[in-house]
């Protein structure tokens, strides 16, 4: 009967536990399907909502030959420098965050302009021409609302102190237009008194640009292949 009475008692604490746990704990992976993260499309391109950014000031005249118009995010300076589009400071009186924009042929790129369907292609183009050892966060293809880009983010030195790249790239007839800015380490996703992170005053810029004549095909429009 003590046998008996144990084992009642046992089965009693099991079944106890087992309706105490909470859901998700113990059990198999397999048990339900992974939840997608809300921020994420169908394809997995990540999406970043426009009106979670900062705002820009007023946009530069056309830039490179007229096809190009940015605008510097609110309160920045403008320089410009050889071989540069254009060049943004939040303080001229230290040397980062700056974010500098240029431009070049892509004639390696596996299509000519990179829309939301085939913006993950282009990632994986530029992740095949990196140095894995420099990588802080590989090639990923975002949104940022309808403009199709690819951000990545390598270890940098500046001045002999650790820093980071974010290089923003959107691809446009056959050009590769890179948004990159640059922050000591630590700093990319610190926010600032204005409650903004340097990496979304950068994807504000490269979401505010607009592609001119001779850059003129859309996100929306570009090829699939």
């Amino acid at each position: 009967m003590k046998t008996h009475a144990a084992r009642a008692f046992l089965l009693t604490l099991l079944s106890l536990g087992l309706a105490a746990a909470p859901a998700g704990c113990g059990g198999d992976a397999k048990d339900g399907p992974s939840k997608k993260k809300e921020n994420e499309t169908p394809t997995g391109i990540e999406r970043i909502r426009l009106d979670a950014l900062p705002p820009l000031a007023d946009p530069l005249p056309p830039l490179e030959g007229g096809t190009i118009e940015i605008a510097p995010p609110e309160g920045w300076n403008i320089a410009r420098r050889s071989g540069l589009i254009a060049v943004f400071f939040e303080n001229n009186s230290v040397p980062l965050p700056r974010m500098d924009v240029s431009v070049k042929d892509a004639p390696d790129a596996p299509m000519a302009t990179a829309g939301e369907k085939n913006i993950e292609k282009l990632a994986e183009h530029l992740a095949a021409g990196l140095n894995e050892r420099s990588v802080a966060e590989p090639p990923r293809a975002i949104l940022l609302g309808d403009r199709a880009a690819v951000r990545y983010v390598k270890h940098t030195k500046f001045q002999g102190t650790a820093a980071q790249s974010l290089i923003v790239a959107a691809l446009r007839q056959g050009k590769l237009y890179e948004f990159t800015l640059h922050v000591f380490d630590g700093q990319l996703d610190k926010k600032g008194l204005d409650g903004y992170t340097p990496r979304q005053e950068a994807y504000a810029v490269v979401a505010g640009t607009k592609f001119l004549a001779g850059a003129e095909a859309t996100d929306a429009t570009a090829e699939g292949g």
